[in-house]
Parts: structure tokens; C-alpha cells; sequence
């Protein structure tokens, strides 16, 4: 029979190991099914890290379609017992994290105000209509409470489907939806990780070098601020210099000023 590189190893007189330790058939299958498995993790784990990504919308998502993955995996008939167990391990520890989501209403908002999902989303999940209707509660209660203002009346809505550029582009027309569209931004723009913030932070720790821990808070926010912009390529090539060329310039005039001497007029009698 076949034997792969590292089946031959084991086997060979001298340098192989213990017959009870050989790796067979059976443990190579299992772990390629325990890498289809696990595919699905990485995936989602690469989206996170993108910075941006980690919406509340989103973690829904994620949760949902690697519930239905571990799901499929449990009732079908393609991987073997032990694996199925582990699986149905994994199941009830995204079932506990998914019943976390509501202490905060904020989950569920954020998926009626996507402009791509909304309750559509709950309907294809086969949520309860209650459960819907709860959705959509919440979501007008903090509309209610904290962004509706005065009626205004409302503009043709325009044909973007991105979810934030969408609802930034209705409040650059004037249409603001009766103030909903603060709480959208605000909603869709909350962080479900810190991968933003701690980029952040070691941003500045990057920038701070021991050199300038005499700067003020300003100078120092100031710096950050342009290193940012910089490093975002928002900063067209040679605005710094000019800048940096007015100062000196600024100074140079300063300086002859108050070189200059004074002349002093002295009355004779």
C-alpha cells in the first residue's frame, strides 16, 4: 500500500517510533475533517482583524453562519463520532454566546437599521414574530428617547446599498429620516472588539518616543493627528513643507523685527 513521507518515518527500524504512536489512515482523515471544521474560524477570524469590520451587525452574522456550520456538521452523516462531540461542544458555547447578545438591545438594532439586512435578516433565520416585532421595538425606542427631533419632511432616498456610506449619503442630501440617522451612524459605528482601539494606542506608543515625553498634550495630539493623516496617504504631497516653509519663514521675519534698534529722539533745549 501508499505509505505517505511521514507514515514511512514512523515505520523506519532506527529512527521511527512506537507502533501504539503510528499516525494511519483513520487519524489523517480525521484531520482533514477537523480542518474543514475549523475553516470557518479562520475565515471569520481574518474579517475581524480587518480594521472596521468588527460591526455588531456583523458579530450577528458570524455567530449565525458558524452556528449553522457546527449545526450541518452534527446532523449529517460525513464526519465520525468523535468529532461530531466536539462539534456539539463548540455548538453550546456559541449558543451561550449568542443568548449574551440579549443583555444588550444593541445586537438586534443594529440589525434592523442595516440597510442589507433589517428584519428581512430575522425572517430568513425564522425568528418568531414576536421576537421580530421586539426587534423593531427597541430599535424605535431609542429612536424615540434619543435622536427624534422636530417632523421634517423627508427626501427622495438615494440608490446606495453600503451600509454606512448609505446613511452618510442621506444625511449629505438632507434627508435625515427624522433625526434617524445620527442613531444609525452611531449604532453601526460601535466597535465589538479592541482591535481598533489597541491599534490605536500602540499607534501613539509608536510615536511617543522617549525623546519627547516633554510634549504638551496638545503637540502631542497634534502630531499623532498628522501622522495619522499621513499614513492614510490623506495628505497631499507637499503640504508639509509648505507649511513647515511658512514657519520658518514667519520666524525669520520676527527675528529681524526685533533686531532692529530702536531710535530714540532726544529734544535738545
Amino acid at each position: 500500500a501508499f505509505l505517505t513521507p511521514s507514515r514511512k518515518w514512523q515505520r523506519h527500524k532506527q529512527i521511527g517510533i512506537d507502533c501504539k504512536f503510528h499516525l494511519d489512515k483513520f487519524d489523517l482523515d480525521l484531520a482533514r475533517d477537523l480542518l474543514e471544521i475549523l475553516s470557518i474560524f479562520y475565515e471569520i477570524t481574518l474579517q475581524i482583524l480587518i480594521s472596521g469590520s468588527a460591526c455588531l451587525s456583523n458579530i450577528v452574522v458570524f455567530i449565525d453562519q458558524i452556528t449553522k456550520h457546527l449545526s450541518t456538521a452534527i446532523s449529517g452523516s460525513k464526519y465520525p463520532p468523535a468529532l461530531k462531540n466536539a462539534c456539539q461542544i463548540g455548538l453550546k458555547i456559541m449558543n451561550k454566546y449568542y443568548s449574551l447578545t440579549d443583555n444588550s438591545p444593541l445586537y438586534r438594532i443594529a440589525i434592523i437599521l442595516h440597510p442589507l439586512f433589517r428584519d428581512k435578516y430575522f425572517k430568513l433565520l425564522r425568528w418568531e414574530p414576536e421576537w421580530i416585532a421586539e426587534a423593531i421595538r427597541l430599535a424605535r425606542k431609542m429612536w424615540v428617547k434619543f435622536y427624534k427631533p422636530d417632523p421634517t419632511p423627508p427626501n427622495p432616498s438615494t440608490s446606495l446599498t453600503k451600509t454606512s456610506k448609505w446613511w452618510i449619503q442621506q444625511k449629505n442630501s438632507g434627508n435625515m429620516h427624522g433625526g434617524l440617522v445620527y442613531m444609525v451612524l452611531d449604532v453601526l459605528s460601535f466597535p465589538a472588539t479592541l482591535v481598533d482601539v489597541k491599534r490605536a494606542f500602540s499607534f501613539g506608543r509608536n510615536y511617543f518616543l522617549p525623546r519627547r515625553h516633554r510634549l504638551s498634550a496638545r503637540s502631542l495630539s497634534r502630531g499623532m493627528t498628522v501622522a495619522f493623516y499621513s499614513k492614510n496617504g490623506m495628505i497631499k504631497d507637499g503640504v508639509l513643507a509648505k507649511w513647515k516653509h511658512g514657519l520658518q519663514t514667519e520666524k525669520k521675519v520676527k527675528a529681524k523685527e526685533k533686531g532692529k534698534k530702536k531710535v530714540i529722539v532726544v529734544d535738545e533745549d
